[in-house]
């Protein structure tokens, strides 16, 4: 009887520890909607009515996701192989204006060709597109859902632009960043 019990704690252990960090499906509705009110939460933090986004998802800048998978200390073995499993399949392929309030997507191939002449690159953006562009990664959710890995970037200028990696947690109702990985700024 006893070996029973046993059997059964270990069985129960196992799945908790399985559901702790386990990969959304592409049609979750647990993560398509943590995904919405993450964004949104971003979309408010970064004050833009309207966003621009490269409808591509992006990994990042540089290196920032090695970093984060570097940091032992933080992040749990499972973490770091539910991380390196987001980069490997990300759950968002494509950027949908579903997921913002309001936003205008732009495709990753007219960004790279308006920018191909520099010297024009930033003066036609900005007459026709917008004053600024946006980068983000698919929001990698761990710990059921109370942090949250993002990258975004934003593109203003030749000289002008900024990002990072950053995890959050989600403290009260709200995103708190708790720590970030990497920041550039031109």
């Amino acid at each position: 009887m006893i070996r029973i019990v046993y059997i059964f704690i270990i069985a129960i252990f196992g799945l908790t520890a399985c559901h702790t960090n386990r990969l959304p499906s592409k049609t979750s509705g647990e993560y398509t909607d943590s995904v919405k009110a993450f964004l949104a939460f971003i979309q408010k933090e970064i004050h833009q009515d309207t966003l621009i986004l490269s409808e591509e998802p992006t990994v990042g800048f540089d290196n920032c996701f090695a970093n984060a998978l570097e940091d032992t200390i933080f992040f749990t073995e499972a973490d770091r192989k539910s991380i390196a499993a987001y980069l490997e399949k990300p759950p968002i392929q494509q950027w949908s204006a579903s997921y913002f309030s309001q936003v205008k997507l732009i495709n990753p191939d007219t960004i790279d060709a308006i920018f191909k002449d520099r010297d024009r690159s930033w003066s036609y953006f900005h007459q026709h597109i917008g004053k600024n562009f946006y980068r983000f990664s698919a929001p990698i959710f761990l710990r059921n859902y109370t942090y949250c890995l993002f990258y975004m970037g934003n593109q203003c200028g030749p000289l002008c632009g900024q990002g990072q990696l950053a995890l959050y947690k989600r403290e009260q109702g709200a995103w708190v960043i708790v720590k970030a990985f990497c920041r550039w700024i031109s």
